[in-house]
């Protein structure tokens, strides 16, 4: 093990086993950073597509006589926010299988348990299949989309006094669905409200909670092996450091070498790896619950009915 600096590296030998065991605890460390990244690229795109709706709601709040022209650009980039997250959703829940059928096998628990808890959470949230079949019908038929509500509702704030309460509702238009061959006829029966159109917003927050349960779970299964592979990082750092006398060093190269003393394949060691996922676990470690959580500029929620 070395470190490729100007200055003529420490190097200390290790055992093809231990060579072997860093290199799987590599793998291991990027595959749960790549999850992690992931997981906060999904709630980086569901954040945009919130703060989407809050900012427009607040622009109806201001300004008046908004175009029709106008309108089509809002319709136009909510579509792109939400198809955006849809993309996301589908890309952290594809990854997810991907990597755990890869590293652990399809037969394992692992894969087994994460395969079990999406079925789950699809069978048991309507939102999370209306979304998993909107994302499909996004990708091949049209913008899910097609309409929006502004909503200006008399409230009563404080002490009597009459304030208004401005929102934007993303509607679905439920007859473009029924003329979709595609698109599961069960789920439009389910979602009907006896109008045209059909909410989206209460949808897209119970999908992406139950995607976060998912990763929750993931967090738990690998919870042990995460551990194991940043034990063995940071000890191999740590002999390092002892050997080169420095607590500075952040990274060490692991090398194989042959008979001759020739380098037959490398790998580098970073602690940044580990750290840059605590990072975004601390992040979103708050992660769930959002169909149960909203944001307001409201002055007295006590009062909010």
């Amino acid at each position: 093990m070395t470190q490729e600096t100007a200055a003529p590296p420490a190097t200390i030998p290790i055992l093809k086993s231990e060579f072997e065991n860093l290199s799987c605890a590599k793998e291991g460390i990027l595959d749960a950073l790549a999850m992690e990244e992931r997981f906060d690229l999904l709630l980086e795109n569901y954040r945009d597509l919130e703060k989407e709706i809050l900012g427009q709601s607040l622009n109806d709040s201001l300004f008046a006589d908004i175009s029709w022209m106008q309108f089509q650009d809002i319709i136009i980039t909510l579509n792109r926010k939400l198809f955006n997250l849809l993309s996301a959703c589908r890309l952290y829940l594809d990854h997810q299988r991907h990597s755990l059928s890869s590293r652990f096998g399809r037969d394992s628990q692992q894969y087994l348990a994460i395969k079990s808890v999406c079925r789950h959470q699809y069978d048991n949230r309507l939102g999370y299949r209306v979304m998993e079949n909107l994302r499909n019908y996004t990708q091949h038929r049209g913008l899910p989309v097609r309409q929006i509500s502004v909503k200006n509702k008399r409230i009563d704030y404080q002490d009597g006094n009459i304030g208004l309460l401005n929102t934007i509702v993303l509607n679905m238009d439920l007859r473009e669905l029924e003329n979709d061959n595609k698109f599961k006829k069960e789920l439009i029966e389910q979602i009907r409200n006896g109008g045209k159109y059909i909410n989206l917003m209460p949808l897209i927050r119970e999908y992406v909670d139950g995607i976060a349960v998912i990763h929750n779970e993931s967090r738990s299964l690998l919870k042990e092996d995460i551990y194991r592979w940043d034990g063995l990082f940071r000890s191999a750092l740590d002999r390092y450091r002892d050997s080169a006398g420095s607590n500075e060093i952040t990274d060490a190269t692991v090398a194989e070498l042959d008979a001759d003393g020739l380098w037959v394949q490398s790998f580098d060691i970073l602690e940044e790896f580990i750290t840059r996922r605590e990072l975004l676990e601390r992040k979103n470690k708050k992660a769930g619950s959002y169909e149960r959580r909203f944001v307001s500029n409201y002055p007295d929620l006590h009062t909010f009915t």
